[in-house]
């Protein structure tokens, strides 16, 4: 995906979460998406609210910004989401971090990987955080094929190969 069509996405949509589009990659989908956090109001030992994803693990690349992101431990408080799963994560629930928990700063340059099912949440942002997200998909709850709307009206240029050179012709 070259990065002139996640540049007017970005400059368009400020902000939140843009799945960008859900790839068929044969016995899984793959999820990609560029993520925002803005700045949290908590203090250190303030509740931390956790997000829990049922079917898929993620990859946070972080590419700018910093903010202490806690995975792991019990989901105090646990309860599903509500409604019909969205298409950037499939069926999900929240919760606090609770006993077990680890908490850590992330900046740029970092990636944290998240297991299924596992807690994750966000803190101490002072300014924000932006991340690019990839997300297995083995047991297909994202829908394969989405691609963000704004991104449909600007598909790059195909390029056209010559798949007989070399060939003698």
């Amino acid at each position: 995906m070259p990065s002139t069509s996640r540049k007017p996405l970005l400059k368009d949509h400020p902000g939140g979460d843009k799945q960008i589009r859900v790839v068929d990659m044969g016995k899984y989908n793959m999820g990609i998406g560029v993520l925002y956090r803005g700045p949290t109001n908590d203090k250190p030992g303030d509740p931390i609210p956790v997000l829990h994803h049922d079917y898929t693990a993620e990859t946070y690349i972080i590419t700018s910004g910093s903010g202490i992101l806690t995975t792991g431990g019990v989901i105090e408080n646990k309860k599903p989401g509500t409604g019909v799963p969205n298409v950037m994560n499939g069926p999900s629930g929240t919760g606090i971090a609770g006993r077990g928990a680890y908490s850590r700063k992330v900046q740029a340059g970092d990636i944290v990987i998240i297991p299924t099912g596992v807690a994750h949440g966000w803190s101490q942002i002072t300014d924000h955080v932006t991340y690019l997200r990839v997300r297995p998909d083995p047991d297909r709850v994202l829908p394969a094929g989405w691609v963000y709307p704004s991104l449909l009206k600007q598909l790059p240029d195909e390029v056209e190969t010559n798949t007989t050179a070399g060939a003698g012709n």
